[in-house]
């Protein structure tokens, strides 16, 4: 069982030189895994509440705000990125950290990657449905701009073609 957050492989490389050692005791170890993973899951807590939030700037259609939040998912998905890295070589050797521990403490590791995914997996349910919504509304502007288009060119059909007859129908004398 693992508790992955999706980090690009460019992000990977940044924090290679950066890895520490796993405490050498199961712990120390498991008091460090426990502390990231809550810290974790506060994380998407937050990235959840930001999420709802885009959703509902998302139907109310109002941009500027949404980009605000969108910033602040970046910044928390920023965090995430480092706190994954902390992560990082605990699940590189997660079965051998999983075996030394005991049944309450698996229990208690168990538990938070299960919040953890359950998080991650919310969030990214709400973005498919916002992205969906995003590009309905997307749609409906390129069919209003077509409309606005098709309609320009009738117009000025009609008045070129309003102008040559008016020329027509004049007599010599005025």
């Amino acid at each position: 069982m693992t508790a992955s957050i999706p980090v690009s492989n460019a992000e990977n490389r940044s924090h290679t030189t950066q890895q520490k050692s796993t405490p050498s005791s199961s712990t120390d170890a498991f008091e460090v895994v426990v502390s990231l993973l809550e810290r974790q899951r506060e994380a998407y807590e937050q990235l959840r509440g930001l999420s709802e939030e885009q959703a509902r700037l998302v139907v109310s259609g109002s941009s500027e705000d949404l980009l605000k939040v969108l910033a602040q998912r970046q910044g928390v998905i920023e965090a995430l990125t480092k706190l994954n890295s902390e992560i990082d070589p605990y699940r590189k050797q997660w079965s051998q950290f999983w075996q030394a521990l005991g049944e309450a403490q698996r229990q208690r590791v168990g538990g938070l990657v299960k919040q953890v995914e359950g998080l991650l997996a919310g969030i990214i349910e709400q973005d498919e449905r916002d992205r969906a919504q995003l590009q309905h509304a997307q749609q409906a502007v390129r069919n209003e701009l077509d409309q606005v288009t098709r309609s320009s060119e009738a117009i000025n059909a009609y008045k070129v073609s309003s102008a040559s007859n008016q020329a027509r129908f004049t007599d010599k004398q005025g």
